[in-house]
């Protein structure tokens, strides 16, 4: 469940604790892996790709760098897919 405007989706080395962190304990999961953002301007979702696979709807999204993320739209009741192995549902509240 999404709660902040933006959250970083993580793996097994991530340390920090914030409630913007998701982690997901698994070696399969980049640090940092994606960040999500919710944009209330125009009240759409964003997704940058940080891991070494990341697919958005059967589409594989780009990997950018963590200091300058590369944004592409991430619409309602995506399928997600982290190293084609783990798959993540995202829900704003």
């Amino acid at each position: 469940m999404m709660k902040d405007d933006e959250i970083i989706v993580s793996g097994d080395e991530e340390t920090r604790e914030e409630s913007s962190i998701f982690k997901i304990p698994t070696e399969w999961v980049n640090t940092p892996h994606l960040q999500i953002r919710f944009n209330k301007s125009d009240g759409k979702f964003y997704l940058a790709s940080f891991g070494e696979r990341t697919i958005l709807n059967e589409t594989e999204v780009e990997k950018s760098d963590v200091n300058s993320p590369s944004w592409v739209e991430l619409p309602v009741n995506s399928r997600i897919l982290l190293n084609g192995i783990v798959g993540v549902n995202i829900f704003k509240s």
